[in-house]
């Protein structure tokens, strides 16, 4: 099990130990707001050194420095040094513990791969482990990006105790998941990582580019990433 399942599982099973409301099983909601813009980087062209501390509760003593895929080189600034693992779906997972949960990203080769159904068998991993129907996590918001390489998704992960929020983009021939997760009272730390997250994103030819309204830069092969957050 990764470190996003295992915080997944562990978050959404505090609902049986508080006596929170039940929470649905996986399924998707439209947004509560109008979606936020995507944001459009250049992982060609972005900052891979260190960029100092991070600005929410994960980061008051960590650094965040470049962390690199060898297998396809894209590479993100994480706040530490991170744990690598194999996903349980034939990705590359990694991921830095923080103060209010964990931080990370996680790499599948192959283009095509449906971010949907990607999800899906992810929600079904953690919740096979949940003790009972009131542990289980849900995905909500759901937000699909048109780029040049595919469809790129955004959620958010609730359940019990849990909040946090995925992306997955399909970035140079792979497919890019990011995530931030925590707690609902720690929202704004999870969305302050993120942004720090997709800012530091380098493809070693740049990725796909964006597909809807979002402002292109000067670079044709920058990547859209929406980081809508409710």
């Amino acid at each position: 099990m990764t470190r996003l399942q295992r915080l997944a599982l562990l978050a959404a099973s505090t609902t049986v130990i508080t006596g929170g409301a039940l929470l649905p099983t996986a399924a998707f909601a439209a947004p509560s707001g109008p979606p936020a813009a995507a944001t459009v980087i250049d992982p060609s062209g972005g900052d891979t050194g260190t960029v100092g501390a991070s600005g929410s509760d994960a980061g008051t003593a960590a650094q965040w420095t470049p962390t690199t895929d060898e297998e396809s080189g894209i590479s993100i600034a994480l706040p530490g040094e991170a744990t690598a693992q194999s996903d349980p779906l034939d990705g590359r997972e990694y991921a830095v513990q923080t103060e209010y949960g964990a931080v990370g990203f996680v790499v599948y080769d192959g283009a095509g791969i449906d971010p949907q159904e990607l999800l899906t068998r992810q929600l079904e991993l953690i919740n096979q482990e949940a003790s009972s129907s009131g542990a289980q996590a849900s995905a909500t918001n759901a937000t699909e990006t048109a780029t040049d390489e595919g469809t790129q998704l955004d959620v958010d992960l609730v359940g019990g105790n849990l909040y946090g929020h995925l992306i997955y983009a399909p970035v140079d021939g792979h497919m890019l998941m990011i995530y931030a997760v925590g707690s609902p009272d720690t929202k704004d730390a999870i969305q302050a990582d993120l942004e720090q997250l997709i800012d530091t994103v380098q493809a070693p030819t740049g990725g796909a580019g964006t597909t809807d309204d979002a402002p292109a830069t000067a670079n044709d092969s920058d990547t859209a990433f929406d980081t809508q957050s409710t």
